[in-house]
């Protein structure tokens, strides 16, 4: 790829900032296109399990996230047929 040619990610959810922060990493420049104004909580969580955490190692990007994550105390489990 010419190193002048820049890469269009539209949206700036999870997946799009994940794209934008691998490409950065192997030195393609990237343009990030969002139609919120502003970034804001939407009251929802993001359980990320133990391989998910593995991918933001590989972005550079996982001790930032520990930092400011919660870890549940406790988990449980229910079977779909038994309750």
């Amino acid at each position: 790829m010419n190193a002048n040619n820049t890469i269009a990610v539209v949206g700036a959810g999870i997946s799009g900032l994940a794209v934008a922060i691998a490409l950065r990493n192997i030195g393609v420049n990237v343009e990030i296109f969002e139609q919120a104004a502003t970034f804001k909580r939407i009251g929802a969580a993001i359980n990320m399990t133990p391989n998910a955490v593995k991918v933001l190692d590989g972005l550079g990007i996982g001790k930032p996230v520990r930092e400011t994550a919660h870890v549940p105390a406790y988990r449980i489990s229910r079977m779909w047929d038994t309750g």
